[in-house]
C-alpha cells in the first residue's frame, strides 16, 4: 500500500507540475504588446506596448531606456561603384579619358568615344584611382572625373612612387541624361601603365 500511495504522489506531483508549465505559457497579456525589458539595465520583463508602424515607409527600431519607436523613411537611395578597366597602358606625357564603368579596349584620347550618359540623376563622390606602375620620382598620373565633357572638383594625384589616391572631399552632381567619364593625366617623364579610375554614385 505505501508503494501504491508514493506513486499516485509522484504522479500528481508530475500532473501538477505540467499544468503550472502550461499555465505559465498560457499568461494571458495585453493586447498589442511584447514581454521585454526597456530600461537599460538588468530587471524583470514587463508589459511593453507596441505601436502601429505598417506603412510602406516605416521601420521599427529599438531605443535602450524606450523601447521600440516607429521610424519614417524619407525617400530611397541607391547607392554604386562604378570603375573602368583598360587593359592598355598610358604613355608619358598623355591626356586619356576612359568610360565611367565596365571594361575597354583602350583609354582614348577622344572623350566623346568614351564618355557615359546616366539614366538617372545622382551625386559622384569618393573618387579613387590606381595604376599599375607608379609614375616615378618626380612623376605623377592625375585622375579626374568630368561631366558634360567639362572638369570638375573631384581629382586625386598620384606621385613619385604611389600607386593610388582618392578624393573623399570632393563631390559633382549630374543630371538624367547627360554624361560623365574619368580623365587621366602623365606627367612628361611618368611610366607607362594602366589606370583603374573608380567613383561612388549615389541617387538621389
Amino acid at each position: 500500500m505505501s508503494s501504491m500511495r508514493e506513486l499516485a504522489s509522484v504522479h500528481s506531483c508530475s500532473l501538477l507540475s505540467r499544468d503550472a508549465g502550461i499555465e505559465v505559457k498560457a499568461a494571458r497579456m495585453m493586447r498589442n504588446t511584447l514581454k521585454g525589458n526597456a530600461t537599460g539595465s538588468t530587471a524583470n520583463a514587463q508589459d511593453i506596448t507596441m505601436m502601429s508602424c505598417s506603412g510602406s515607409n516605416n521601420a521599427l527600431q529599438w531605443t535602450s531606456g524606450t523601447g521600440p519607436t516607429c521610424a519614417t523613411i524619407s525617400g530611397t537611395e541607391t547607392r554604386q561603384t562604378m570603375g573602368s578597366y583598360c587593359n592598355t597602358q598610358q604613355a608619358a606625357s598623355a591626356t586619356s579619358y576612359y568610360a565611367l564603368d565596365g571594361l575597354c579596349p583602350s583609354a582614348s584620347a577622344t572623350e566623346l568615344t568614351v564618355n557615359k550618359y546616366v539614366a538617372m540623376g545622382g551625386t559622384f563622390k569618393n573618387l579613387g584611382c590606381v595604376v599599375a606602375n607608379a609614375p616615378g620620382t618626380g612623376q605623377s598620373d592625375i585622375c579626374s572625373l568630368r561631366v558634360d565633357g567639362g572638369p570638375t572638383s573631384v581629382t586625386c594625384t598620384i606621385s613619385n612612387s604611389s600607386t593610388s589616391c582618392t578624393d573623399i572631399t570632393h563631390t559633382a552632381s549630374i543630371l538624367a541624361g547627360h554624361s560623365g567619364d574619368y580623365q587621366v593625366v602623365t606627367s612628361s617623364g611618368a611610366t607607362a601603365t594602366r589606370v583603374f579610375p573608380y567613383i561612388e554614385f549615389d541617387n538621389p
